[in-house]
């Protein structure tokens, strides 16, 4: 039986309790990244329950709950280890740098430091986060703000619609 990660079949049940993936690409090397994340997440103590993980083509995915939940449950927990937090910023020399010049205005940095440390981050083949950024769209066109109406139906049931303005 193939790992959860390379299930193409969108009717079997996962058995071992892991969010399975369903994808409608045959690109093996987008597979291979999306399941070193989810055991990445899994290896570090996060949880993704009652879940699958759809890949609709190279730039495009959606978790998808695989039973009715009930409002206010968890289904996905991600450590603190595994979160890109502002704090992470000033543990590299760039975001030192950035941070002590005073560069960005307090209104931006919510956002923009964490883009910093991604950016900084994807340039390190040893970055702890690597099996996150190898998932990331490279294109700005993937973010639901983005999205044309046709690809605004995958978010159905998401709260993305009410909280991404759409461009």
């Amino acid at each position: 039986m193939a790992p959860y990660w390379q299930t193409y079949d969108k009717t079997r049940k996962s058995s071992h309790g892991y969010p399975r993936f369903v994808t409608h690409i045959a690109d093996s090397e987008v597979t291979r990244r999306h399941g070193e994340f989810v055991r990445w997440v899994k290896a570090m103590g996060g949880e993704l329950r009652r879940t699958r993980l759809e890949i609709y083509d190279a730039e495009y995915r959606g978790l998808h709950a695989t039973v009715d939940i009930p409002e206010g449950e968890d289904v996905v927990k991600i450590p603190l280890k595994n979160a890109i937090v502002m704090d992470l910023l000033a543990e590299t020399e760039l975001g030192r740098k950035i941070m002590e010049k005073g560069l960005l205005e307090p209104e931006t940095r919510k956002f923009m430091y964490p883009i910093v440390y991604i950016l900084e981050q994807r340039l390190d083949p040893h970055s702890h986060f690597k099996p996150y950024l190898n998932v990331l769209p490279v294109r700005a066109s993937s973010h639901p703000a983005m999205f044309t109406e046709q690809q605004r139906v995958w978010l159905k049931g998401s709260t993305t619609l009410r909280t991404i303005p759409i461009c």
